[in-house]
């Protein structure tokens, strides 16, 4: 029995890591281990899972404001529809199929994948320059360049800067597209619910190839808000039934020990070796879904 909690402490460490890292929660790595490795329902992993992002978003949050990569006005907008699509999605799930689940698991996970290998190729044709303070400066001045969309009335509310570790100096942004990333953000809410993986997959994706925020600040504000989302969509499962506190336990202790180390070292990190680090492990565990679960 103790040996079983450990195995799960540890498991959900390590999605902790990987997920805060990413922002994605640590959801995406959960329900895949709970349902190929242990053999749980697909609804009762996805509960769990839920419960455990809503532990990582908090203990990653914290070192993301600490340093200032979380763009907390962009957070509150997506929030809205984000939250209300995460309820309607905890909704759908009791009544689609298992298969249908993993299914759908899958193909976010490729669709996530698919998205940062593009925005990893497109930025390989030329690389920046220089010192890495003088990478960071330009870095800046492209993101706070005019966009080519025509001038929004949120614009000034979505500029925001940080100061990058890896590049050694302070980065400048510009968010653009806030009605397409309000739309993503819907879809975004109800594959949570749906999934167990607090919409992350969605939100980093969009924010950063879409509304061109730096991965960083991306993965930060993503980890800001899926916690909040998986709440809403943990409350339905929990309504229904699928909450089991004896799985729940161990798998948010441990995704939560590895959330708080992640987010530490992915502060660090450079978002190159991020994104290539991320695509080979979605692709790899989608596949492992779809054929474990077959």
């Amino acid at each position: 029995m103790a040996s079983g909690i450990l195995a799960l402490m540890g498991i959900a460490f390590v999605a902790g890591f990987f997920g805060s890292m990413a922002g994605l929660g640590g959801g995406i790595f959960i329900v895949p281990a709970l349902t190929l490795l242990y053999h749980y329902p697909m609804r009762y992993a996805v509960a769990a899972s839920l419960a455990a992002v809503v532990g990582t978003s908090v203990s990653g949050s914290l070192h993301f404001l600490q340093a200032g990569q979380s763009n907390l006005r962009l957070a509150l907008f997506l929030e809205v529809l984000t939250t209300l699509g995460a309820m309607g999605g905890g909704v759908a799930a009791a009544w689609l199929p298992e298969r249908a689940l993993v299914i759908l698991f899958s193909g976010v996970m490729f669709y996530t994948a698919w998205t940062m290998v593009r925005k990893a190729t497109r930025g390989r044709a030329a690389p920046p320059q220089g010192t890495a303070p003088q990478q960071a400066a330009q870095a800046s001045q492209a993101a706070l360049d005019p966009p080519s969309d025509p001038p929004s009335p949120w614009a000034a509310s979505l500029r925001g800067s940080y100061y990058d570790p890896a590049l050694q100096g302070q980065v400048a942004y510009q968010g653009h597209h806030l009605a397409a990333g309000l739309a993503a953000s819907v879809v975004g809410g109800m594959v949570s619910g749906l999934l167990g993986i607090g919409g992350g997959v969605i939100k980093v994706p969009v924010m950063n190839v879409i509304m061109g925020l730096p991965l960083k600040a991306a993965t930060a504000t993503s980890t800001f808000m899926v916690g909040i989302t998986a709440a809403a969509s943990a409350f339905v499962y929990f309504a229904n039934g699928y909450l089991n506190p004896y799985l729940a336990a161990p798998v948010v202790l441990g995704a939560v020990a590895g959330a708080r180390v992640g987010s530490a070292v992915g502060r660090r990190a450079s978002s190159v070796a991020l994104t290539w680090v991320f695509v080979v492990l979605l692709a790899f565990i989608a596949i492992q879904m779809l054929a474990g679960r077959g």
